[in-house]
């Protein structure tokens, strides 16, 4: 279900080979991409677990601050995208845990 939820939305923007290091440097321009090329999908991810906009919206700005707050933890394994979405799914997983739901029902 993840991986389709994943797949939802206009095709990922290539990224940059050194997306991943500038991000956890917190390089601005880096970021600034990422919110551009991601938010959409993240919002659309977010929507589908949660079945509700307001939330929706709160949460895909919940997943920058967080993804903001521990780019330093980034390892570089895998994506820098990869990386956002599971930050992105931690964020929705405490809001379902705190809403008493689970993901995908």
């Amino acid at each position: 279900m993840i991986l389709s939820l994943l797949s939802a939305g206009a095709p990922a923007a290539e990224q940059p080979p050194d997306l991943g290091e500038r991000m956890r440097r917190r390089d601005r321009s880096a970021w600034d991409r990422l919110v551009a090329d991601e938010h959409a999908r993240l919002f659309n991810l977010h929507l589908r677990l949660t079945d509700d906009r307001e939330a929706a919206a709160d949460l895909t700005q919940d997943t920058f601050v967080e993804a903001w707050g521990s780019a330093g933890g980034y390892s570089g394994e895998g994506s820098p995208r990869a990386w956002l979405y599971g930050v992105a799914l931690n964020v929705s997983r405490g809001w379902l845990r705190r809403q008493g739901r689970r993901a995908g029902g």
